[in-house]
Parts: structure tokens; sequence; C-alpha cells
């Protein structure tokens, strides 16, 4: 009899990575892509958000590091269960004597010998299998823990990040009643005070009408408080739904923490590995065809890598083919649908950086994080639950604008290295400049699909630069007047495992 086979669970993993675990296989002790989160450290940020002292998008991103904990600890259980059958598959019953027949006594000693040493391995893999089955029993258990707990966790990060918007509109709400409330009573106060006799100026009367009908339009207050009231009821709701859900979450978390007391209990004796084997995080493949100007460095995962061979049409011309991903010998983009199966929460780094492959491939990065993401009309991404996400995608060059539209904040004066420490991305002329915006029609050619770092600094246009602004075939290029000789060719997003 063998212990049951392993029953594959299927999480939607992150895409192209492996995690190199540590230590004991449980939650509270794994450190392996993403924030060490214990289950009195979740409670403590519970109450703290209670007193504003965590916001929504800190529990947000610990609900997350902790159902990514939960996803390695139940490999770590798969691996143990792996083992477990493993074992009962070495347990075998022994073989009986071929011929026990004949009146010989020393073959009958020899026959009742050999059954009593079979009798006694028959009871002692029997005490094995018990255990064995036991012990399955237990993991099997443990690993269906964990998978509830991990939805658990995903279902309170999710209601976090819906408290976060609510809690965001209604601070608007207050601050824009509160606008109107003060442009009231500061208008109302000054027609209180003012003071008429019969001998006043008929300037003076044109003063008051003229204030009076302003007085009107200003009591809008009401409806701004009207709006108040309902975003506050909404965030309340969002807030009773965030602590059920979080609530349910650490339940989930101590079952986890009662099975794997008994998992442990009954699968000591068994000596097994208590841990998967430990492997190391290794670069992707990369596309079929793809070269480069500029070699990856070691530890990093490209999402994308531009190089624009001046003359050579290196990026796909519409957004549809950018968002469908894509590949040849100076581009590649892993498109939206991998991107959006990619799990970005255990990232220790996420950037995007900027190069020139004729400068030794110097390169200047910045990071991209939940605040870099300025929402606009231009490219939302609904298919992209990520706000990073959402960055990287708008900086492929899949959208275009009719005005300046930002979509990504930056370091101020973000520069490059030595040498080139002078050198930043908005033209020398417009220094403190934050804002990547979308590509507008007549700063890209074509449909005018694109990136542009405001102030003159470097442009992405994937159907080439105008001419009047960089040279002829140009699509990733500082533009005209940027005041530098340093030539940006190269961009590309990455990202680094914890």
């Amino acid at each position: 009899m063998f212990c049951r086979a392993l029953i594959p669970l299927c999480f939607g993993l992150a895409v192209a990575h492996l995690c190199n675990q540590q230590g004991s296989e449980s939650p509270n002790n794994i450190t392996s892509g993403s924030l060490p989160l214990s289950l009195v450290q979740l409670k403590s940020f519970r109450q703290r958000s209670e007193v504003g002292l965590v916001s929504a998008e800190d529990l947000a991103d610990m609900h997350a590091a902790r159902s990514e904990q939960m996803r390695i600890a139940w490999e770590g259980s798969n691996h143990a269960l792996k083992a477990v059958n493993q074992k009962m598959g070495e347990i075998g019953l022994a073989q009986y004597p071929g011929d026990t027949n004949g009146s010989n006594s020393s073959v009958t000693l020899r026959y009742h010998a050999n059954a009593s040493a079979r009798y006694s391995q028959q009871l002692g893999n029997a005490v094995n299998e018990t255990m064995c089955r036991a012990c399955a029993d237990a993991e099997e258990s443990l690993i269906n823990a964990l998978t509830k707990a991990r939805e658990g966790h995903i279902a309170a990060q999710k209601l976090a990040v819906a408290l976060s918007e609510t809690q965001k509109a209604h601070e608007e709400a207050v601050i824009n009643y509160t606008d109107y409330r003060g442009k009231f009573v500061r208008k109302k106060t000054k027609l209180e005070q003012m003071k008429f006799t019969l001998k006043s100026p008929k300037t003076d009367f044109d003063t008051l009408v003229n204030d009076a009908q302003h007085l009107y339009p200003l009591a809008h207050a009401n409806q701004a408080e009207l709006a108040k009231t309902i975003q506050e009821t909404s965030m309340q709701s969002a807030q009773t739904a965030y602590d059920h859900a979080a609530g349910a979450a650490l339940q989930l978390d101590a079952t986890v923490t009662e099975k794997r007391r008994v998992k442990e209990k009954s699968c000591i004796a068994l000596g097994l590995p208590t841990k998967p084997p430990t492997t190391t995080t290794t670069t992707p493949v990369l596309p079929p065809g793809f070269t480069g100007k500029c070699s990856h460095q070691s530890g990093w995962t490209y999402i994308l890598d531009y190089s624009d061979e001046r003359g050579k049409d290196d990026i796909p011309d519409t957004p549809k083919d950018i968002a469908n991903g894509f590949a040849n010998k100076n581009a590649f983009f892993m498109g939206n649908a991998n991107l959006e199966q990619l799990n970005l929460m255990n990232t220790m780094n996420l950037e995007v950086c900027f190069a020139s492959s004729s400068a030794n491939c110097i390169e200047s990065c910045e990071p991209i994080n939940a605040n870099s993401w300025v929402a606009n009309s231009a490219c939302s991404f609904p298919s992209l639950t990520d706000n990073r996400k959402k960055a990287i995608a708008a900086l492929s060059g899949q959208c275009v604008a009719s005005g300046v539209v930002p979509f990504m904040k930056k370091g101020k004066s973000r520069r490059f290295p030595d040498p080139y420490a002078q050198v930043r991305w908005e033209g020398a002329d417009f220094p403190d400049r934050d804002d990547i915006v979308v590509a507008v029609k007549g700063w890209c050619g074509g449909d005018g699909y694109g990136v542009h770092v405001l102030g003159r600094g470097i442009a992405l246009c994937t159907q080439d630069l105008p001419t009047f602004r960089a040279p002829a075939g140009t699509e990733l290029a500082f533009m005209k007047g940027a005041g530098y000789s340093l030539d940006v060719d190269t961009l590309r997003i990455r990202y680094q495992l914890k």
C-alpha cells in the first residue's frame, strides 16, 4: 500500500524566476522574494492603520508579502509530501523462502527463523507505513490550509487597494468642500462688513451687487458637503469589508500554524527533508534573434530592451503590435499579457534605464514604484492590475495624447554617472523637471505614439522622431536642443529578485 499521490495545486506562479529558500519552510521564517511578515506584525499593522500610522497601500503590500510567503511554504510542503511518497516506495514486504517442504530439521529450523524475521520486518514495515500515511495526511492538510490562507490574503490585498482608493476620493471631497466653504465664508464676511450711508458713491453699491452675485455660486458648498458625506460612507464600507477580510486572513494564518504543528509531530520520526533543494535565480533565455547593443547585467531579469539602430525600424509602429509582445535583433518587449502574469511583489528593484551604446553602455536608472504612475486618460491599461505595470506598458510606447499628459514621475534632475554627470534626462535648459509624458503627434512622427521626458529630454517615437527634432530614422534619442553630446539610444526595464 502506498501513500496518496501528490495532488498538484495551481496558483499562477510568477513568470521566469525561482525562489531561493533558506531555513525552515515556515511562512514566518521565509525571506525569499517578499517582505518578512509575521502574524504579530500583520496584527500590529492593522492596529496602527486604525490611527493613521500605516496606509492602506502598506496593508496591501503586507498582504501581498504574506500571500507570497504562503506560496513558498506551499512549495516546501509539496516537496515534503513527495519525499513521504518516496519513503513509502522504499518499504517492501520481505520475500518468502522458495521451498519449505521436507523433514530435515535444519530446514525446518531455518524456515521458522526466516518466518520470524519476516514477520518482524513486516511489523516494522507496517509501523513505518502507518507513520508515513499519517505524515502524508498531515502534509496534505497543511497544503490545504496554506492554499486557503494564500487566497485569504489575496482577497484582503484587493480590499486594501479598494480602501486606499476610497480614502483618496474622500480626501479630495474634503478638500473640495473646505475650499467652497472657505470662499463662501470670506465673501459673506466681506458683505457683512460693508457699510453704506445716503452719501455712499455708486461704486460702493456696484461692489455690493457684484459680490452678492458671486456669493450664490459659492453656496454649492452644500453639494460639496453631500459629496463628502457620500465618500465618507463609501470609505467606511470599504474599511469594514477590509477589516472582515483581514480578520479572516489572520484566522487562516492561525490554522496554518496549527496544521504545521500537527505535521511536524507526525513527520519528525521519518527524518525527511525539511525544505526543497536550493536553487539559484537564473536569467531567462533571451528572445530568439535578440542581441541588443548593451549586455544584460547578472542578477537582473529584463522585461523590455530597446536599442535604436539609426535608419532601421527596431520598434513596431502600432500599439497593438507592441502590446502583443515582439522581439528582433535590437529590441524586445514581453507584451502586456505576460506582463500582467509577472509577479512583481517579489522584486527588490524594478527600474527603467536609459543608456548610450556608443559610450560603453553607460546608463542612468530610475526606480519604478507604486507612486511612479500618474493616472491619466490617454493610457489607462485596464487589463493591467498593478500601477507599476501600467507605467511599464506606457514606457513601451503604446500611448499618444493630444496635449501634455504626464503618466510617470521621476526623480528631479535624474543624471548619468561620471564622466557624464552633467547629463540629465531632461534638456540642459530645463532643470528639475520630474514628468515623463505621453508623446504628442507632432513631437513624434506618424501617428505620434511614444514617450517623452518633458523639457526637450529623451524621447521614444515608434514611428521615428521628426527630422527637425533628430536625424532621420531615429526612434530613440535626445531631442535637438537638449544641449548634450551623449548619444542615448537604449531603453530597458528590468527587475531583480530579493
